[in-house]
Formats: structure tokens, sequence, C-alpha cells
């Protein structure tokens, strides 16, 4: 009797351990994602155009597919290919966010001196759509709440990081050892239970 309540147990645990898990290698790639996107992608205007292209025939595809189906109406096609156009916009705001600036001596001056900006608020705004769709995309449902919640959360953390490498970096690093801890963790859960 024993032998069968451990199993019950183990099995309880170990579908507990593989949420955990599943949930945080899923942050791990949306963080290193964003990282990427913010702090490498939206440098350079080819990779933004290619980037953006892309995404918008993505949502072309996920809407006439939708169009396209007897089951859906255009409405939602629509809806399910809104989010692929956002993030692109998103991208849009933020690479035009970043950008040089004369500061100095009249233009076309030998002694003209050019700062990059590398944080506005259209950077801002661009990484917390981009942010918070990302986070929404991973949700299966969504109520207004939840919305709102996620776009306040995106808001701060895009406060947080301002697009910096550094930053990304270390939350990476931070959710890296969080999922080391938890893959530790549940196999000696597992044998005391």
């Amino acid at each position: 009797a024993h032998h069968e309540s451990s199993n019950g147990a183990d099995s309880v645990v170990s579908h507990l351990a593989s949420a955990v898990i599943a949930g945080i290698m899923q942050a791990v790639v949306r963080t290193a994602l964003m990282g990427f996107v913010a702090t490498f992608l939206t440098r350079y205007k080819y990779l933004v155009g290619v980037a953006v292209t892309g995404l918008t025939f993505l949502a072309c595809r996920i809407f006439l597919a939708g169009a396209a189906s007897q089951h859906v109406e255009k409405r939602v096609a629509l809806v399910a290919a809104c989010p692929t156009l956002l993030i692109a916009f998103g991208l849009l705001l933020m690479y035009s966010g970043r950008g040089a600036v004369v500061v100095g001596g009249d233009v076309g001056e030998e002694g003209q001196v050019e700062e990059i900006i590398q944080w506005s608020y259209k950077f801002f705004l661009g990484e917390i759509i981009v942010m918070s769709t990302f986070i929404q995309n991973s949700i299966p449902t969504k109520t207004k709440a939840t919305v709102i919640l996620i776009t306040i959360f995106s808001t701060f953390a895009s406060l947080l990081l301002r697009g910096k490498f550094w930053r990304y970096a270390s939350i990476l690093g931070f959710q890296i050892i969080l999922g080391i801890i938890a893959a530790l963790a549940f196999p000696i859960m597992e044998m005391i239970l």
C-alpha cells in the first residue's frame, strides 16, 4: 500500500516539476528573444526591414488561412493576425527610437559631432508593445484583466531594461539559475515525498 501512494506522490511531483521547468524554459526563450530584438535587431535598418517584411507576410498568411476556413469568421482571422502585426509595429518604433543626432557644428562642417540615441520614448513604447505581445502570446486564455496586468508589467520591465544588453543578460542568467535550482530541487522533493 505504501508503494502505491509513493507512486502517486511521485507522479504529482513529477508533473509539477515538468510544468515548472517548462514554464521557466519558456520564459528563458522569450527573454532571450526579446533581448536579441531589443539589443541587436533594432540597431540595423536592413535587419528590421527583413523582420518587418517577414512578420507582415506571416500576418497575411495567418489572415488568409483563417479567412479561407469555413469555420472561422473574417473578424476572428483578423484578430489572429494582429499580434504579428503588433510585433512588427513595435520593431519599427524601437528602430525609429534609436538614431543619430547632430550635437555640435553646422551641417557639413568638419567639427560636426554625431551622438547615437540608444533609448527614447518611441523605443520605450515599441519595447512595451513587443514585450507585452510576446507575453500575451504564451497565455492561452486572455481576459481584460490579464491584458492590463501584462501591459503594466511590460511597462515597468521596459523602464528597467531600457534595451540594454547586460540588463537582459542578467535577467536571463537569473532565469537559468532558477531553472537549474528547480531541476535540482524537484528530484529531492520526490525522494522526500
